[in-house]
């Protein structure tokens, strides 16, 4: 029930060499916190779900709807005090001797030692992370004025919430039909569908291995040419960028150069050894599900005895790509390296132009104002110059304001909540059809058969593909004005290509239209510096 009220997690600190006790906000609510924090229709539907859960429980509805009222209000309350996002500048280090002193509401070695496995034991002079320490201040004013059983119930309440997927049918079919609500799509799933989600969430490297093992492996030396292109052509777009200064494209060479895309996580022999004292029973799934946990949960709170970075990361598994800025790292899952993303018998303007963009997308998230504050080995070090810093806040006032024009469903677009996604969109299009340009100046001219289109437009058409989906309205209005990272998928086409001279070119779109704007938006332009510098830096 920690997580309730204190996200506790052991994470890596300084360049992989040092794990330390991070303290945070919550991480998850029982809904998502920025409904929370807008009270609705979506909150209603959530207090129904609390007290029918309830009810079906046991308890008496009434009596639950009086309790679980002050209770949900108190979940809006934390919601309240911690941030929508973490903020990496937020972080402050501190023995946990500090920390009692400064929040001395909660006996701290003894929660954090409560918490670790039996032989990872912390002394009140160790080192502790703190996110969000308002939060922290706030929490104890929360609790001084909130009725113990309030907080009680609330805890229990998460609880639930956590576990929901073991209760019996008709418990699961009250939370399917408030999701259904909540969430603007279907919940209703099958056993099967639930299991296999299950076993995803509680293990991914275990399937993930078992989908290696299953469909075979890619041709990862395609995969691997691909990241080559996509890293050269990169160094020559940041050398020739307006708004990075010399001593700052430097730094940002040096970050790209040690900047690791990894492809793949077959370790068999790994996960043997990581799971050898793991005795699942095929009878009691609930408590299987317990062991995993604890299993896992163990293993990484252990990483305190160690000074050397474990293989496994949750971060690893995903059906895409993600960069993670603390390790200067891109994981690409064994998921994404088949089609339509990817295939070693289709044109490479295929693969440049969907598995390509995925990957050039996440490379600009590691130089985006996120990316300035983790250097080449990962830490938390900001590596621009004030004069960047600067250059880059002008530039992307363009791009704030672009997308803030656009409107769908009448909504307009937030264009400052959307820029770094915007950012990686714009950069990552342009860096994938420069890796291309380069490879084709190595290969033969692609054909395109009995298509009407040239290999070039098949890029840009390849890349259109990716955004191609439908949505229901409901699911539009919440992504634009409550979620509201990303815009909605026309927009991150639209976006991107509209600033891109090459598509224009390709297309030949007249100069003034739609999409060949005469003022484009441009992050990552080409004004042919000199080269020169990149190549000791990329060698």
């Amino acid at each position: 029930m920690t997580k309730a009220f204190v996200n506790f997690d052991v994470v890596y600190i300084n360049n992989f060499s040092h794990y330390a006790v991070q303290l945070s906000p919550p991480l998850l609510f029982g809904l998502d916190k920025a409904y929370l924090l807008k009270p609705g229709k979506i909150v209603d539907t959530y207090f129904e779900l609390m007290v029918n859960i309830s009810e079906a429980l046991g308890a008496n509805k009434s009596d639950a709807q009086k309790q679980l009222k002050d209770s949900l209000y108190f979940e809006i309350q934390i919601a309240q005090i911690s941030s929508l996002s973490s903020n990496p500048d937020q972080t402050t280090h501190m023995s946990i001797n500090d920390l009692q002193q400064q929040y001395g509401y909660v006996s701290w070695l003894e929660f954090i030692n409560n918490l670790l496995p039996e032989n990872v034991t912390l002394k009140s002079t160790d080192t502790v992370y703190v996110q969000e320490r308002e939060y922290f201040f706030k929490l104890k004013n929360l609790l001084d004025k909130t009725d113990k059983r309030v907080q009680a119930n609330y805890a229990i309440w998460r609880a639930i919430l956590e576990k929901i997927n073991y209760f019996p049918e008709d418990t699961l079919t009250l939370y399917s039909q408030a999701s259904d609500i909540i969430d603007n799509a279907s919940q209703e799933k099958n056993k099967n569908i639930r299991c296999t989600l299950e076993c995803y969430q509680s293990l991914p490297d275990v399937l993930n291995a078992m989908y290696l093992r299953h469909f075979g492996k890619n041709n990862i030396d395609k995969v691997n040419e691909i990241i080559r292109y996509l890293k050269s052509s990169f160094g020559e777009i940041i050398s020739d960028v307006e708004w990075m200064d010399y001593a700052t494209k430097i730094k940002a060479l040096e970050k790209l150069r040690e900047m690791q895309i990894s492809v793949n996580h077959d370790n068999s022999e790994l996960l043997e050894k990581y799971y050898k004292n793991l005795e699942l029973d095929p009878t009691d799934y609930f408590n299987n599900s317990l062991k995993v946990y604890i299993l896992r949960t163990d293993n990484r709170y252990r990483n305190l005895l160690s000074n050397k970075k474990k293989w496994i990361e949750e971060d690893e598994v995903k059906a895409s790509a993600s960069y993670y800025p603390p390790g200067n790292r891109i994981f690409i899952s064994a998921a994404i390296l088949h089609p339509p993303f990817f295939s070693e018998s289709v044109p490479m303007y295929i693969n440049f132009g969907s598995l390509g963009v995925i990957i050039g997308h996440e490379i600009i998230h590691g130089f985006d104002d996120i990316g300035s504050r983790y250097d080449k080995h990962g830490d938390l070090n900001s590596w621009w110059s004030e004069l960047t810093t600067s250059l880059y806040e002008n530039q992307t006032q363009c791009l704030i304001n672009q997308y803030s024009s656009y409107k769908l469903l009448n909504i307009s677009i937030n264009g400052t909540s959307t820029l770094i996604e915007n950012i990686a969109d714009n950069g990552g299009i342009k860096l994938a059809f420069s890796a291309y340009y380069n490879w084709l100046k190595d290969h033969e001219e692609e054909t395109t058969g009995n298509l009407k289109y040239s290999a070039r437009q098949m890029f840009w058409i390849v890349a259109a593909r990716n955004w191609c989906g439908f949505y229901r309205n409901e699911y539009l209005k919440d992504l634009i004005t409550v979620c509201n990272k990303y815009p909605p998928s026309k927009f991150r086409v639209k976006g991107p290509f509209s600033n891109s001279e090459e598509f224009a070119v390709a297309f030949n779109c007249p100069k003034g239209s739609n999409m060949n704007p005469r003022e484009k938006c441009l992050m990552w332009q080409d004004t042919h510096y000199d080269l020169s510098i990149i190549q000791d830096i990329l060698r």
